[in-house]
């Protein structure tokens, strides 16, 4: 954002908001799933992918930003919620129990991975063992 004249109190504000986009929604979103069925839902979420990358290629001001990073987190926040719901209706009825559990420990244990192999391959390659 440095580069589009944009300090760091407008790069924490477009955060915050794509924080917030994230995880405000799912008070809602399981409603919304209940009331207009998951695929509709996921759809949603697709459209405001899709509203996301038409705003963020718009401009370079703080409103294309910060709209973008909004709609990226509900397009996310539908998506993941709606995948959930997925997953949980595939299995059997007797498998149920605890397939949420599982399903957010593994997600959990395996997502640093691919954030700290590039770290792993500098180190080495810097000759910094």
């Amino acid at each position: 954002m440095a580069h589009h004249h944009h300090g760091m109190g407008d790069a924490v504000f477009a955060i915050q908001a794509h924080v917030l986009g994230m995880f405000a929604p799912s008070f809602v979103t399981g409603t919304l799933i209940w009331r207009f069925g998951v695929l509709r839902v996921m759809v949603a979420g697709v459209l405001l992918l899709a509203g996301h990358v038409a705003i963020a290629v718009c401009g370079a001001e703080l409103l294309h930003f910060v709209s973008a990073m909004i709609l990226l987190g509900v397009g996310w926040n539908f998506l993941y919620l709606g995948g959930t719901t997925l997953l949980t209706e595939t299995y059997a009825p007797e498998k149920r129990p605890g397939l949420r559990q599982r399903t957010i420990f593994w997600s959990s244990a395996w997502w640093p991975q691919p954030r700290t192999l590039p770290v792993g391959c500098y180190t080495t390659l810097a000759g910094r063992r």
